[in-house]
Parts: C-alpha cells; sequence; structure tokens
C-alpha cells in the first residue's frame, strides 16, 4: 500500500482533521501479514482492529470483498452475493401469487407482476405509448429515433433489434429455423413462413369471428 493513500480509502470519520501526525502510514500501517494487523493512537482518534482489517480486505479485491464459494466471482455487498448464488443452489424463493413462477429475486418478481395487473409505468416520450419494462421501452425509442445499435458482421447492414439481427443474420448462415406445418418446407423467419402457409389451398389470411369466412 502506497504512503498516504489510506485516507483516500478508509471513510473519513477515520481520520480526525485536527491529528498532528506527519502521514496515514504513521496513523495506521498494514503488511499483508495474515491477522497482524497494527493498531495506531494518536491525541485525537483511534482505528480499531476491525476496521483495519475490512478496509485492508476492500482494498485488497478492488472493493468487492464477499466472493462466491462456487464461481470466486465478487461482489461488493453481501446481499448482491446472495442473490447470485442462488444460480448455483438452484434456489427461486419468490413466487408469483397469480401463476406461481418462481423467481431469484424479489425485483424480477415485482417486473414480472405487471404482466399480471396490466401496469405500465414507463412512458413513450414521443407517442405516449407505455410499457411494463425500463428494456422495452429503450427498444420501443429506437422506432422514433432511428438507432441502429445492432450491425451484421457479414455486410454491414445495421437494425434496430436484436432479434431483427438474429433473423436477418439467416440470410447469411442459411439457417432455416420455421417450418410449414403442411409441406415441411422450411424458412429464414416466421413472417416468410405464415406468408407461404396462405399459398396452401384453403388457408385463408383473415377469418370473420362470427362465421368464420
Amino acid at each position: 500500500m502506497n504512503k498516504g493513500s489510506l485516507s483516500e480509502l478508509l471513510p473519513q470519520k477515520f481520520f480526525d482533521g485536527s491529528c498532528q501526525l506527519k502521514s496515514d502510514q504513521e496513523h495506521l500501517t498494514t503488511q499483508c501479514q495474515g491477522d497482524k494487523y497494527s493498531k495506531t493512537l494518536c491525541t485525537e482518534g483511534i482505528i480499531s482492529k476491525v476496521d483495519v482489517k475490512n478496509s485492508h480486505t476492500i482494498v485488497n479485491n478492488n472493493g468487492k470483498p464477499y466472493s462466491c464459494n462456487f464461481c470466486e466471482k465478487r461482489f461488493n455487498q453481501n446481499a448482491h452475493l446472495k442473490v447470485h448464488l442462488m444460480i448455483h443452489t438452484g434456489e427461486n424463493p419468490y413466487s408469483c401469487g397469480f401463476c406461481e413462477k418462481k423467481f431469484k429475486a424479489n425485483s424480477a418478481l415485482k417486473r414480472h407482476l405487471m404482466i399480471h395487473t396490466g401496469e405500465k409505468p414507463y412512458s413513450c416520450v414521443f407517442c405516449k405509448k407505455s410499457f411494463s419494462q425500463t428494456g422495452n421501452l429503450k427498444e420501443h425509442l429506437r422506432v422514433h429515433t432511428n438507432e441502429k445499435p445492432y450491425s451484421c458482421e457479414y455486410c454491414g447492414m445495421r437494425f434496430n433489434h436484436n432479434t431483427s439481427l438474429k433473423t436477418h443474420l439467416k440470410i447469411h448462415t442459411g439457417e432455416k429455423t420455421y417450418s410449414c406445418v403442411l409441406c415441411e418446407k422450411k424458412f429464414n423467419s416466421n413472417t416468410e413462413m405464415k406468408g407461404h402457409l396462405m399459398t396452401h389451398p384453403g388457408q385463408k389470411s383473415y377469418a370473420c369471428e362470427f362465421c368464420e369466412k
């Protein structure tokens, strides 16, 4: 640890402005020696061994003292670690009261509940259309701004949505995942498949909800 760095890393409460010691190193020194943490007293304040150990751990782990025992991923808060651990344990403690679908985080459950309640708190500033999730709103806004962040690696063509890019990529890769239920002919997109379906005898694009004509 460099001289003079502790005051930048430890909370201000540990350092009194009236302390007459020449540097942070005189106020406190830690040397990565297991549990050997020195504690220095001055005329104005005291730093406890616990404070030293906690701060020392945070500094040496890039501000993320909580690590996962399964994959060693690190977090700056224990609560974030607990949510992450559910990926490994398969635990889903938050249940939907409407459909009993389960989630790892309460925030994910709250977003899901909007499907049932119809709540759409996120509105477009251009057309006032509302959405239940911020991600859906961001995608919609590209219709107005004409932003196209997704580009094809083969031809450079750009798209508003990632799903549109994935559909386009099938032109280059030759992948055809949509099959006609009548003749099993395959297509790049669901739209193409539906258009083809109308070429079969007896298929109708639009049906009357009352008489089926």
